[in-house]
């Protein structure tokens, strides 16, 4: 059995989410890394190898920030690591939408192959200003690095 004990409630949640979509890990495909993972809430995919916060596919003005981690004990066969990620701004920008993706981290016992759950728990969706902003922002860098004067 699973140690919990002294986990936060959002952290039991996240647990719960990754348990309903790692229930058969022989019936999941790795998946190429993209930034869609933060665009709607909800998605949850794996990824082959381990990850950084740095290398989680962000935008311009903010970037991804691991919050705190928790270790887990041993439980059928593997280990996992759960990391809460939320999102920070870069300096010299406006505040970042408010988005949050946690990440589990999956250490086989038998195996040197790790492999990554990210679940998004709260995307870009659910931040509809900076939906408009994100784009118009883009299009403003866009311009000012292609306009041949």
């Amino acid at each position: 059995m699973r140690s919990t004990t002294g986990l936060p409630k959002e952290y039991l949640r996240a647990l719960s989410m990754f348990d309903q979509f790692y229930k058969d890990p022989f019936n999941h495909v790795f998946i190429p890394l993209k930034e869609d993972i933060w665009q709607i809430s909800g998605n949850i995919a794996l990824y082959s190898g381990l990850l950084t916060a740095s290398k989680i596919p962000s935008d311009l003005g903010w970037v991804w920030n691991q919050a705190r981690h928790k270790l887990l004990k041993p439980e059928n066969q593997i280990t996992i690591e759960i990391l809460k990620l939320v999102s920070r701004k870069t300096r010299n920008s406006n505040l970042p939408p408010s988005m949050k993706i946690w990440q589990f981290n999956i250490f086989p016992i038998d195996s040197t192959n790790p492999s990554v759950v990210l679940w998004c728990e709260k995307g870009m969706d659910q931040n509809p200003e900076f939906c408009i902003s994100t784009i118009l922002m883009n299009s403003q860098h866009y311009l000012l690095t292609h306009l041949i004067y």
